[in-house]
């Protein structure tokens, strides 16, 4: 069952510009990554230099402790190999952040995307910045995301990178389930209608309650945190939404389905919170909105400018402070990204 839209794949090969844009920001990473070491960032690093040396299961039970869930495996094996391979962690970090830029333009080229908009996109953008510098377990979730959309369709490197980049950071399941229901929803609904179960639904009924199994509780600490510290911002987080998906729509090819895109992420707001649940509308913007015209149109540009002014203050903040993110650097327990 496919549950990422459909990508115009032209060559996973090494592009020129794309290459450049993920040296550039290898590099702008590099620079600036040793500025950002307050909030988040003071658990990442404390528990990149405490896994040296340590054998893998003392090292994960650690981890597990530090962090409160163990399936977030990726960033887990990701940063005890670096570790024990001695890698300075702002290098490694920098490393997969390039990677991150060429793999998310390597996507946007494939959709013909107009070279210059996904530069400044990958290059400037709020939320990218907040995946380079800050969001360490995210930002792996969204490096096995972009390469899953890069592989064949329903082929077994496309399905291990989706199991990566879930692993890596839980909320990828939100990106995921919506893109499923999005596509699957009217006939979902038809089968249930009918009574009529085929081999699909079934399989993926069963990944489902695995997966609810396996995270639930999880999820219901991420609830619980949530709704307790961020329920005061519900009401702006659900204006910006649906902002973003009145743009979508304006855009769209398929209003249905970026409708049922959207549905599902309202309820998210309670799960992993406003910020990061715009941060998905965004993106779920952009899906609609660069393939409008190459992405050289008024929605794109309007919300390239702001999120571009407002990655320079992020930029900006975090050099003069040690943070980005103002108020939500305090949040306890260390469980935003």
């Amino acid at each position: 069952m496919t549950v990422i839209p459909a990508v115009r794949r032209l060559s996973i090969g090494i592009n020129f510009t794309s290459l450049i844009g993920g040296v550039f920001v290898f590099l702008f990473s590099l620079t600036f990554s040793s500025y950002y070491f307050e909030g988040d960032q003071v658990t990442y690093r404390y528990i990149y230099e405490a896994l040296e040396g340590m054998p893998f299961y003392e090292a994960s039970v650690l981890y597990s402790g530090t962090f409160g869930f163990t399936s977030e495996l990726g960033h887990f094996v990701v940063i005890w190999i670096g570790s024990n391979l001695g890698f300075p962690k702002d290098f490694l970090m920098a490393m997969f952040n390039g990677v991150l830029a060429y793999a998310a333009m390597l996507v946007l080229r494939n959709m013909r995307v107009n070279p210059i908009v996904f530069m400044v996109l990958v290059g400037s953008n709020y939320y990218f910045y907040g995946l380079y510098f800050a969001a360490e377990r995210l930002k792996f979730g969204f490096v096995f995301f972009f390469l899953s959309l890069l592989a064949k369709e329903s082929s077994y490197l496309r399905v291990t990178n989706i199991l990566l980049s879930i692993f890596s950071h839980v909320q990828m399941l939100i990106v995921y389930g919506c893109m499923a229901f999005s596509r699957k929803a009217g006939v979902t609904i038809n089968c249930l209608l009918r009574l009529r179960l085929t081999v699909k639904s079934i399989i993926g009924g069963v990944v489902f309650l695995v997966a609810l199994a396996v995270l639930g509780d999880y999820i219901a600490l991420k609830i619980g945190k949530y709704v307790e510290y961020e329920s005061g911002q519900s009401v702006v987080a659900f204006a910006r939404l649906t902002v973003f998906l009145l743009i979508s729509l304006w855009y769209s090819k398929d209003k249905r389905n970026t409708v049922m895109l959207f549905a599902f992420l309202y309820p998210a707001v309670f799960v992993v919170g406003p910020e990061r649940v715009n941060m998905l509308g965004y993106m779920f913007f952009l899906y609609d909105g660069l393939r409008h015209n190459a992405g050289v149109n008024l929605g794109v540009m309007v919300t390239s400018i702001y999120f571009g002014l407002k990655g320079i203050s992020f930029v900006a903040q975090f050099i003069e402070t040690g943070h980005g993110f103002g108020e939500f650097t305090t949040f306890p327990g260390n469980v935003l990204f």
